[in-house]
């Protein structure tokens, strides 16, 4: 009981709201190799403790700079540098830019900081980058993020319009999907704890702040189903993947071709959460490198 209430109060912590995310900390030029084989140079900067930057220099990106795509990029907890560099090194070799928005566990722990957090940087987008086409690549509970994002375009349509126009294609990579469980899953895989005991405490955090915490995960669940942008979307899943349902996947898929979505889907019998690049390189580039291709304004032929 009494390791069960430590793990509570863990998942309850928060950290810092996120403020002046325009400010940046440093700035970094480097190269990357597209994957053409092509040097590419490209300038990171951290404009705030989870957001960083990594902009293509002007005479290596086929686009002007005042209309260069920007990619939104939502990773999984956790996640390294090195495995982002993988998707980030596609995206710079097609001339885009790329905005990592890392998130924290305190986000999905406590949804009113990732309300706070993705309000914060809607505000960024729309002051910083107000006539770049806009893509978002979201993985595993980074997907979560990006649909607290989506809850925000459809309770303020108004004040974010700008915003949502501009958003051009949606690319949902192992997302968590299939219930609470699969949620408190999510969270063990990023603990040093046992992975059993996580869970437990997890569970039981849900249920003792179901008002702050559940009931906004319902809210952005719904947003995420029924109420997706209209734009091109490509969904990439397995059979396998611990932190969600097969079933409760094919009946989203389901849902959204009914509903008329303009949706692609790639799926695996087996492969690895948020790890398809590696298990299925060469397919995974190449229907990844087909859709983007397809995306009126943000198109780049033979960079993929």
């Amino acid at each position: 009981a009494r390791l069960n209430f430590t793990l509570l109060l863990a998942l309850r912590r928060t950290v810092p709201c996120l403020r002046g995310v325009i400010t940046p900390h440093h700035a970094m030029s480097t190269q990357a190799a597209s994957p053409g084989g092509r040097e590419r140079n490209y300038t990171t900067r951290d404009l705030a403790p989870l957001l960083q930057l990594r902009t293509c220099d002007d005479g290596h990106s086929p686009f002007p700079p005042e209309s260069r795509p920007l990619l939104l990029l939502f990773p999984w907890l956790g996640a390294k540098q090195r495995n982002l560099d993988r998707y980030r090194d596609l995206y710079t070799g097609r001339g885009y830019d790329v905005l990592t928005i890392q998130g924290k566990v305190s986000h999905f722990a406590w949804p009113p900081k990732a309300m706070t957090f993705t309000e914060e940087l809607l505000n960024h987008l729309d002051q910083n980058a107000p006539h770049r086409h806009l893509v978002v690549h979201a993985f595993s509970v980074g997907a979560y993020l990006y649909s607290i994002l989506l809850l925000h375009l459809k309770q303020n349509p108004d004040r974010y319009r700008s915003v949502q126009s501009r958003i051009i294609g949606q690319i949902y990579d192992s997302i968590v999907y299939g219930g609470l469980e699969k949620m408190a899953t999510g969270v063990a895989e990023v603990s040093p704890l046992p992975n059993a005991v996580v869970k437990s405490a997890a569970m039981a955090y849900f249920s003792l702040t179901r008002k702050y915490t559940v009931e906004t995960y319902d809210l952005a669940i719904d947003t995420f189903i029924h109420h997706q942008l209209p734009v091109p979307t490509l969904l990439f899943y397995c059979e396998n993947d611990p932190m969600s349902r097969p079933d409760a996947m094919l009946d989203l898929v389901d849902t959204w071709r009914r509903a008329g979505r303009d949706l692609q889907v790639r799926g695996w019998k087996e492969s690895r959460h948020a790890g398809h690049i590696v298990m299925h390189r060469d397919e995974y580039i190449s229907t990844l490198g087909t859709f983007l291709d397809s995306l009126p304004g943000a198109t780049v032929k033979s960079r993929l």
